[in-house]
């Protein structure tokens, strides 16, 4: 049984840094509409052999798409461009009810597959909005690619959600009393993502390699048409700094052609793009400091690019 409780506090900075997806990802985790603690996964999961396993319950559906962008942006990439496919955010639920199967090989997931309720459910339990609005799907095939050695994969995805949602050329000036505004019926996106060690110390999880993600969506009622992202990171190649570790990377959005005129009117809607690094300092092997820069240049050419520093503290007892 997998329990998560989950509370934030305070304002996220995704206005002031004129972006839309936030650069402080974990500030707005379980959902930055309320502050109240909520249960935001509890999941039962059981192995029916040693590479099979079947689950259900409230799951959370984003994680780290590789080992140098893992985590939720507690101590690697703050940015949500390097924590899940941006492409997914309306065909993917963040916490809802849902069931899966997932295959492992040597500890490795190298299938899996979801069936999850179309609608998000972070403060709800969830059982009275199970399927009434669709069904959501998601799957990801992941290969094995070792180079010399050095661990490697390859990961293929996708998400596909029925549920009925407002179309991105919709103007609420012109809605009618009495007609409903202009609908899509579905949402989807197919995504890959891949890493490699290039190299790996005395323990095969700790090492340095590169990156890299891509993306492409419905680009109807999903924002981002097509998403890309691509890095360096893992743990610092000094033996003094054995648990240390880093990360450079950079990302790119599109925005979808399809964008409708109320956007234009507020803004001057365009693509963006960002540059992240950290360094995640061992002070001791149960606390991590971890100060991380990052520069961006909004999806607003209104807005100049945004200069953001920050510094996190992990703490595991």
């Amino acid at each position: 049984m997998k329990l998560r409780a989950e509370h934030r506090f305070g304002t996220p900075i995704n206005r002031a840094a004129g972006v839309l997806l936030s650069p402080a990802m974990l500030s707005t985790f379980p959902t930055p509409e309320t502050e109240d603690l909520v249960i935001s996964e509890l999941l039962f999961t059981q192995f029916l052999s040693e590479n099979v396993a079947i689950y259900a319950g409230k799951m959370i559906t984003s994680s780290g798409l590789t080992p140098f962008t893992a985590g939720r942006g507690d101590d690697t990439f703050m940015n949500g461009n390097f924590i899940f496919p941006v492409t997914t955010t309306f065909s993917s639920p963040y916490s809802t009810l849902g069931a899966g199967i997932t295959v492992i090989q040597e500890e490795f997931p190298i299938l899996s597959f979801n069936v999850l309720n179309s609608s998000d459910t972070i403060t709800q339990s969830g059982f009275d909005e199970l399927f009434e609005d669709g069904v959501a799907l998601s799957g990801a095939l992941s290969l094995p690619t070792p180079l010399r050695g050095n661990p490697g994969a390859q990961t293929l995805g996708f998400t596909w959600n029925n549920r009925k949602q407002v179309t991105l050329g919709q103007d609420p000036r012109v809605v009618l009393p009495g007609f409903p505004p202009q609908q899509v019926n579905e949402a989807w996106s197919i995504f890959w993502s891949g890493f490699q060690y290039i190299d790996t110390y005395d323990d095969p999880t700790k090492g340095w390699g590169v990156f890299a993600a891509a993306g492409i969506s419905d680009e109807n009622p999903t924002l981002t048409r097509t998403w890309m992202n691509a890095g360096i990171g893992g743990n610092v190649p000094f033996q003094q700094r054995p648990n240390d570790r880093f990360g450079v990377g950079w990302f790119y959005n599109e925005l979808s052609s399809e964008t409708g005129p109320i956007l234009d009117l507020l803004a001057d809607p365009g693509d963006s793009w960002g540059i992240e690094l950290f360094y995640n300092w061992a002070v001791t092997p149960s606390i991590y400091v971890t100060p991380d820069l990052q520069i961006l240049q909004p999806g607003n050419r209104r807005d100049d690019p945004a200069l953001l520093f920050g510094v996190r503290v992990h703490l595991e007892l």
